[in-house]
């Protein structure tokens, strides 16, 4: 479930992603409370199905009343009027990548999932490389719900990934050939309650908002809420309420010098990898996310450092990267107070590697990405 916030005056669009996991999420004082109490106790996932026949509580037909209710929830959530939704089945979401020639996504972790779903009670061994990947629309499907290796935590940044690069690429010379392609996968594909009217405004408003400039928020833990299989609702995510609205309530909100820093990181274009051995579950994805967030081009391949961990952060710049990348060395020495050492290993793809030392920080990803 993502919520995306619109500023038409600025143009800057801010993505919010909630685990379906996620349970006691608050609901509107009203009708809604007086069925299920001041928070809906199960999973957010469930509230559509629970919701859809409830015409003593949610306006509208039968196949708009679930949707209602998750506008009204994950509105009062993040203190926000949700006043559309759009539903997008498998199916069309395969068809519609299709229609526009496929998508390129920037994967910055691999995917490895040995039990991907692939119907009739069947499974297959599903396996993504990081780096730049061109994929049709069932790998783009495959790519955005695989989580039984991973995390729902994960699979929203991916989802939210996918969304974005489809709107990078989004070349009118390309599309208007497929007009009538992509014309038919739409219609098949979604559900909405966005009126004919509004359409051209937004589309409007669609081609002036830069892409580079969405904020990106998954809320997740530590930060956001904690996740625990200790509960008899099953695993669940607790929610941290205050954090999450704090997140969304200050979401357009410019760091000048955060975003000085992002620009000059990424105008160097250098790509890193961390190497994560401390054997702490996904810490080198959460370093690499961090460092993404501050505009490197960071992923976490799943390779073991060489030589065991060390006690502290090791980077080594490889095959001449220190020449062509002074700001991302500079910060990177600034940031992890270690000083980065050279190498030639033409086997290395990257420009920099981080190795994970057991007295490396936990950074992660911060609020805005």
């Amino acid at each position: 479930m993502i919520t995306v916030s619109i500023d038409p005056v600025t143009k800057k669009v801010a993505m919010f992603s909630l685990p379906r996991d996620t349970v006691d999420v608050p609901l509107a004082p009203g009708p809604p409370r007086s069925l299920w109490g001041a928070t809906y106790r199960q999973k957010i996932n469930s509230l559509y199905v629970n919701n859809f026949r409830r015409s003593d509580i949610w306006p509208g037909k039968q196949g708009v009343r679930g949707y209602n209710a998750l506008k009204s929830t994950l509105g009062e959530l993040y203190g926000l009027d949700i006043k559309y939704f759009i539903a997008v089945d498998f199916k069309g979401f395969q068809k519609i990548v299709d229609a526009v020639g496929g998508v390129t996504v920037n994967v910055q972790v691999p995917v490895v999932d040995d039990t991907y779903p692939a119907g009739a009670g069947k499974s297959l061994r599903l396996y993504i490389p990081n780096g730049l990947q061109h994929m049709t629309g069932a790998q783009a499907l495959r790519y955005a719900r695989s989580r039984n290796t991973s995390s729902d935590f994960d699979r929203g940044a991916r989802q939210q990934r996918i969304l974005l690069s489809m709107r990078e690429q989004a070349d009118p010379a390309v599309l208007l050939p497929r007009l009538p392609e992509l014309v038919d996968a739409l219609k098949q594909a979604i559900k909405t309650d966005i009126p004919l009217d509004q359409l051209p405004n937004l589309l409007g408003l669609a081609s002036e908002v830069d892409t580079k400039d969405i904020r990106s928020y998954v809320f997740s833990p530590p930060l956001y809420s904690r996740d625990t299989c200790n509960d008899p609702r099953g695993c669940v995510v607790l929610p941290k309420i205050p954090a999450i609205r704090n997140a969304v309530k200050n979401a357009f909100k410019v760091d000048a010098e955060l975003e000085a820093r992002r620009e000059t990181l990424s105008g160097e274009g250098g790509s890193v990898w961390v190497l994560n051995g401390t054997g702490i579950s996904n810490r080198g994805t959460r370093v690499a996310g961090y460092l993404e967030s501050q505009g490197l081009q960071a992923s976490a391949p799943r390779q073991r450092p060489e030589g065991g961990v060390p006690a502290d952060t090791v980077i080594v710049a490889y095959n001449g990267a220190e020449a062509r990348l002074p700001a991302t060395i500079a910060y990177l020495e600034s940031r992890f107070k270690v000083k980065v050492t050279t190498a030639t290993d033409p086997a290395v793809h990257a420009d920099i590697v981080v190795t994970i030392g057991q007295n490396t920080p936990n950074l992660a990803p911060p609020p805005s990405s």
